[in-house]
């Protein structure tokens, strides 16, 4: 058997030991819109949660905050509203 010295095919550059000819991993950004809970929003408004909840609930399709802007987690109870569903409430 034969020892294969491949120490001249290392590129030590960039403090990162790495062979040559491979490329470094790109990380890749996920941007995540902001959820916030019931309490963050009543706390943000200066309202009670109870307010929240009847601007989620539906009344002839005039919800405050719309259906497709808030979601439960699944097997529970718990209601996540996202930040691009409170900025026309925050604008007036």
């Amino acid at each position: 058997m034969t020892w294969i010295d491949n120490r001249d095919q290392i590129d030590t550059s960039g403090g990162w030991l790495r062979r040559q000819g491979t490329r470094p991993r790109v990380r890749r950004q996920i941007t995540v819109d902001p959820v916030y809970t019931v309490a963050e929003v009543a706390q943000i408004f200066h309202v009670t949660r109870k307010t929240v909840y009847k601007w989620l609930a539906e009344e002839d399709g005039d919800a405050v905050i719309p259906p497709e802007g808030w979601y439960k987690l699944p097997g529970s109870h718990y209601i996540r509203i996202y930040a691009w569903a409170l900025a026309p409430l925050q604008q007036g």
